[in-house]
């Protein structure tokens, strides 16, 4: 019943992620991408943009997480995220207890031939700002050889 409920839930998400594209797009036309939009999450987030990456992979080759969704990220959803296209995974921590867990995923992910990265600032379960910058120190490997994110 789990994967069932899963399945749902993404099922859900997806057409929830898919509504606020459609709106950015209205909004800002030709400036986003429905197609390959970068995914982030933080927390519970974090655990539900690993779903939606693993889910479909081609789509959101490269995911952020904060805080989360380590858990997700088993060898089985590994090779899957990887044999269809996934590229890259960043993920963040602000708590202590986030560490060792984000690093074995580091681990897991790097195994698999997927590049992974994990940054920490010790901000606590948050987004605050030296976890901002943490990240934005990975934002030229994460976005690496993407041609929309080119310096012009």
């Amino acid at each position: 019943m789990i994967g069932a409920t899963r399945t749902v839930v993404g099922a859900y998400l997806r057409a929830h992620v898919d509504a606020a594209i459609r709106a950015l797009q209205a909004r800002f036309g030709d400036y986003v991408d429905g197609e390959q939009p970068l995914i982030a999450g933080f927390s519970l987030g974090a655990t539900e943009a690993s779903e939606l990456a693993i889910g479909a992979p081609a789509r959101f080759p490269r995911v952020a997480v904060l805080e989360g969704g380590h858990n997700v990220w088993t060898r089985q959803a590994i090779r899957a995220f990887g044999d269809s296209g996934g590229l890259r995974v960043l993920l963040g921590c602000g708590s202590p207890w986030c560490v060792p867990l984000a690093k074995a995923t580091v681990g897991r992910v790097s195994a698999a031939g997927i590049e992974a990265h994990m940054v920490y600032a010790n901000v606590g379960h948050t987004t605050d700002r030296p976890l901002q910058e943490a990240i934005m120190t990975e934002l030229a490997w994460f976005l690496g050889d993407d041609p929309r994110w080119a310096q012009r």
